[in-house]
């Protein structure tokens, strides 16, 4: 042990070094053996401690030596130790290897080391320490445990090697891959978004193309009606003022029947645009206080008076006297519907409307005993444009109810449909009593205009 401390150390536990390392120990063991045989003589010993001497250098120049006994006290350590340690050696001598700890590696991964050269096998590892001045440092390290005749474990020799360089370059390769594996990731997440973003636009411009062609399929229909009326008219007018046989009469009627059509394409734009302006956002609702009982009667009474024919029964006494909405958006909601039920119910002359507080709720229900709608097209009514197919013959556009339940939906509440062929139709809308006021109002009666 004498000559090993202090001629060889610890050799670097490499399988460059380790042959080495064997044959130095033998030298020595012989040494040890023949002590007192004269056979041998002082140049020769000279000879082999030079020779142990020069394997020293060369290996405390290569590695970073350290041994210790069976129960982990340091018993010697080479000057590398000292110098990437920062620790002088009367420091680390008696010392246990713990005073190098970084608290990087896991109890675990030091109790499968400890396990295995227990046992008289080698280990061989990468651990991260710790200098004296708080740096951190990695060390490439083989641990050997010496043992004697009996095979017992007598000491340690650790030969390490610095790979903090190799280390931190390694890191800077794997902070470089992660760089640009999250700016790939950026990169893809952004062109899928564009390419959602892009679909969805195409798919927009596809409905608005059909849409389109719906419209002007409906308004060459729909404003030819009413132009062929206004012409015809005119031409009558034109004839009977210059034969001198136009009385006042026959000139009222006839006037009235130009201005019902200009008021009918009127009524056609308006909803058109109408419509547009809340699909884009342009309606900003005027949350405020509200009496929907007085918007409702205010609605039915206009109504009779344009459909004389009809009765519309008015029944809002169960409404609270004010809830939070918009009533010219409301007003624009039921004046559609209960415009609506008259005109298709063109032989039932009965029209039932009815209010009440339910809940949190306003809950108005609109009656027809007219025509009625096919269940398989329930769920299509409020599409824009959509008409049912028992529409066929009566005029519209299938604007007004796509309005009204974009408005409904505005306020945050719902349009219901039930309806059965010639029994008639309900239409149920359900609106809540408060709805927070918006951050942008306009002034009151934006949406009666727009309406």
């Amino acid at each position: 042990h004498e000559h090993v401390s202090r001629y060889i150390g610890e050799p670097p536990w490499r399988p460059t070094y380790t042959g080495r390392l064997f044959r130095i120990c033998e030298t020595v063991a012989k040494m040890t053996a023949r002590d007192g045989n004269t056979t041998k003589t002082k140049a020769e010993d000279a000879a082999s401690l030079d020779h142990l001497a020069s394997i020293k250098i060369a290996l405390d120049a290569h590695a970073i030596v350290a041994v210790t006994d069976t129960t982990g006290k340091i018993t010697y350590v080479n000057d590398k130790f000292c110098k990437i340690s920062g620790y002088r050696r009367g420091e680390l001598l008696g010392a246990n290897h713990r005073i190098l700890a970084s608290g990087h590696h896991p109890k675990s991964f030091f109790a499968k080391m400890f396990k295995t050269i227990a046992k008289g096998r080698s280990w061989h590892g990468e651990i991260k320490n710790q200098a004296k001045n708080g740096s951190f440092y990695w060390v490439d390290t083989t641990i050997t445990p010496f043992l004697d005749a009996s095979g017992k474990v007598t000491q340690y020799i650790a030969v390490r090697s610095d790979i903090t360089s190799r280390k931190q370059v390694k890191e800077e390769l794997r902070a470089h891959r992660d760089k640009l594996q999250e700016l790939v990731r950026a990169a893809t997440q952004a062109l899928q978004s564009k390419t959602v973003a892009l679909e969805e636009a195409l798919a927009k411009e596809k409905r608005m193309s059909e849409l389109q062609r719906q419209f002007i399929s409906m308004a060459s229909h729909e404003f030819r009606t009413p132009l062929a009326i206004i012409d015809a008219t005119a031409q009558r007018l034109q004839r009977r003022a210059a034969k001198n046989r136009l009385s006042p009469d026959d000139a009222i009627l006839r006037v009235d029947k130009i201005r019902s059509a200009v008021q009918r394409m009127t009524r056609l734009m308006e909803s058109t645009l109408s419509l547009a302006r809340s699909e884009d956002g342009e309606i900003k609702l005027d949350i405020g206080p509200c009496d929907i009982g007085a918007v409702l009667r205010e609605v039915c009474a206009l109504q009779q008076e344009l459909s004389p024919g009809h009765t519309i029964i008015c029944d809002v006494a169960a409404l609270p006297d004010t809830l939070q909405a918009d009533g010219g958006a409301l007003e624009q909601v039921f004046t559609n519907l209960v415009s609506n039920a008259v005109k298709y119910a063109p032989d039932a002359r009965e029209i039932q409307v009815s209010a009440r507080g339910e809940d949190h709720d306003a809950v108005i229900s609109v009656t027809d005993q007219g025509i009625g709608i096919d269940p398989d097209e329930l769920g299509r009514i409020g599409e824009r444009y959509f008409r049912a197919r028992t529409s066929l013959g009566i005029e519209g556009t299938g604007i007004g109810l796509s309005l009204v339940r974009h408005l409904v939906e505005r306020h945050g509440g719902t349009v219901v449909v039930q309806s059965a062929i010639g029994k008639g139709s309900t239409f149920t809308v359900r609106i809540p009593m408060q709805i927070p006021k918006t951050q942008n109002r306009p002034k009151r009666g934006d949406a009666r205009r727009a309406a």
